[in-house]
């Protein structure tokens, strides 16, 4: 990713995604990162955590989603089957 431009929205989007998992830094410093400017070994621990692990909560989301478009049971009709309940 070094070496390649990000834009000022595109930063703002990473910054607010990295917030949603607690992570909270600067669109002007995600900039610098991606341009390759030296950083610390801690903010890059940060920024890398965030990343992963919105990677993880987007797939988590798209399972989810491709469950319920598959036809899966929820958990609300899943006692559909009971009639006394």
């Amino acid at each position: 990713m070094p070496g390649q431009a990000l834009g000022r929205r595109e930063a703002r989007r990473v910054c607010r995604r990295c917030a949603r998992v607690g992570v909270e830094t600067r669109p002007e410093r995600i900039q610098a990162m991606v341009a390759g400017v030296p950083v610390a070994d801690d903010e890059f621990t940060d920024v890398n955590f965030a990343l992963i692990a919105t990677q993880i909560n987007r797939e988590r989301r798209a399972a989810k989603f491709k469950g319920y478009a598959a036809g899966a049971p929820t958990r609300s009709s899943s006692r559909a089957w009971c009639s006394s309940c």
